[in-house]
């Protein structure tokens, strides 16, 4: 009796146990995953940060070029609907551009690190001017 006892609790140890080093892999599988997810979306939101910023550009350029022209009721119509682009642009930056901050945030709450994930990353400006405030 006194044997059984002792294999049933020594086999309850060792299974316990095997389903603790299961459960630990398990989750540092969904901390890289978390990681990674977190930083190739912020990597994301950096490129298209970069593509609004070129949007609001575009719309400057093409609001100068339109203001040149001769004056008529298209003239005045091409105008308003290139402002509102424009403002669209910018307001549009400004939502990605928080966005992107609240994943930082996230990354260093969770993880204690801030970083991106993208092919093009040393190009991104959102990306280089993070890193520039952090050296401050």
């Amino acid at each position: 009796m006194y044997d059984t006892l002792n294999l049933i609790f020594g086999s309850v140890t060792v299974l316990s146990f095997l389903f603790a080093i299961y459960q630990f892999n398990e989750k540092k599988k969904l901390k890289r995953f978390t990681i990674s997810v977190l930083q190739g979306t912020a990597g994301n939101l950096c490129k298209v940060q970069q593509s609004t910023e070129w949007a609001f550009v575009n719309f400057q350029q093409a609001q100068k070029i339109a203001v040149e022209l001769e004056d008529s009721k298209e003239k005045k119509e091409l105008i308003i609907k290139i402002s509102n682009g424009q403002g669209d642009a910018a307001a549009a930056d400004r939502l990605v551009i928080n966005l992107f901050e609240q994943f930082m945030t996230i990354q260093e709450s969770q993880f204690k690190l801030k970083d991106i994930s993208h092919p093009e990353k040393k190009e991104l400006r959102l990306w280089s001017k993070e890193l520039e405030s952090r050296s401050k």
